[in-house]
């Protein structure tokens, strides 16, 4: 599989909200 285009690529994940993932 050839690797993506520039620009093609999924946006990265947003980053996680304080006290979501460590209440």
């Amino acid at each position: 599989m050839p690797p993506s285009p520039a620009g093609h690529a999924p946006p990265p994940p947003p980053p996680p909200l304080p006290g979501r993932l460590c209440p």
